[in-house]
């Protein structure tokens, strides 16, 4: 940790941790002040510079302040963006220097799967519009707001009648329940039903897909947006990744859908971070972080086709719950 002099007086500044990729380098930390939130402060690295505008609050910092700081505290992420490709020579062991090749490494586009399609709008995209043109009602599983800086959904459908639901209540929220009894709480009503980065934090799914059956209208939409890769968050309850034939198959038929459109979202790389023989060409398979789904009402879902007894209590042990809103801000 450091202190920062400045036109607006002195920061306390730490950074907590930093990663780098092909295009760059992300930086995380958080910086103390007497002060409002600093908006002059920027990153330098090879010629290139970043303004950090990504903050949030972090009250838990207070006790890591230096002596004599009684102000507020904010981290923050930024990323900075690098052109430095390193030069790498290739020779023969034992070769004579005039022997060597000097080369720069470039980078490539990836490389997608062919039966990876790209569309001119996104699955999100598409089913606001719809959404918006059907002026019906409709319904966001996990409308709580648990990101810093997340903002609620109810401002993008105004000509739908919106109703947020989730597990704990907060002012996007209307209705407080468990999505596993969606049909408790709801009937046959809703034009629309969508959730975003909810489906991994459902026990039983294939329950719930069922439930949103039941309070759907016939030819009704739901979207879904969950993760096909990425980190383990809201612990103990992140249960699933998705692939697309996954999110196929939880809104089958069977249970009263047909797929519009299902796709994967936000190319990436995944590597370990101790490199193994066996892994070495990891980097260069195709991942995604995300997958959506689009889907549509076509039946009323058929009790004969579905049968599913077991509670959430029941699988889990009436101990576990999803955790309690805490202030932190962690990924979504």
């Amino acid at each position: 940790m450091f202190l920062l002099p400045g036109p607006s007086g002195e920061l306390a500044v730490n950074i907590s941790d930093y990663w780098s990729d092909q295009h760059g380098i992300g930086i995380t930390g958080w910086v103390s002040t007497e002060d409002q939130l600093p908006q002059d402060l920027e990153l330098v690295q090879d010629g290139a510079v970043v303004t950090i505008t990504s903050w949030f609050p972090r009250p838990d910092l207070a006790e890591k302040q230096p002596s004599g700081f009684r102000g507020k505290a904010w981290g923050f992420r930024c990323y900075l963006p690098t052109n430095t490709t390193p030069l790498v020579k290739l020779r023969r062991r034992g070769s004579l220097r005039r022997d060597e090749h000097e080369f720069q490494l470039r980078r490539h586009p990836r490389k997608l799967p062919s039966w990876h399609k790209a569309h001119s709008a996104t699955l999100l995209e598409e089913f606001i519009a719809q959404a918006n043109r059907a002026e019906g009602n409709i319904l966001e599983i996990g409308s709580r707001q648990v990101c810093a800086g997340g903002q609620g959904k109810r401002a993008l459908f105004p000509n739908c009648a919106y109703t947020g639901f989730d597990y704990y209540k907060d002012e996007n929220t209307d209705v407080v329940g468990d999505a596993h009894r969606l049909s408790n709480y709801f009937s046959r009503e809703f034009d629309a039903v969508f959730s975003l980065a909810v489906l991994e934090h459902l026990a039983m799914p294939w329950v719930v897909a069922a439930e949103i059956n039941k309070v759907l209208k016939p030819g009704g939409l739901t979207f879904h947006s969950t993760h096909f890769a990425f980190p383990v968050h809201e612990r103990p309850w992140d249960f699933w990744r998705y692939t697309d034939q996954s999110l196929r198959v939880l809104f089958s038929p069977p249970l009263g859908f047909e797929v519009v459109r299902c796709e994967f979202d936000t190319p990436a790389r995944m590597h370990p971070d101790t490199p193994r023989e066996d892994l070495l060409g990891l980097p260069l398979e195709a991942v995604w972080v995300g997958i959506s789904v689009l889907a549509r009402k076509t039946a009323d879902i058929d009790p004969t086709k579905f049968v599913w007894s077991a509670s959430v209590a029941e699988c889990l042990g009436s101990e576990s719950a999803y955790p309690a809103p805490s202030g932190s801000h962690g990924v979504g």
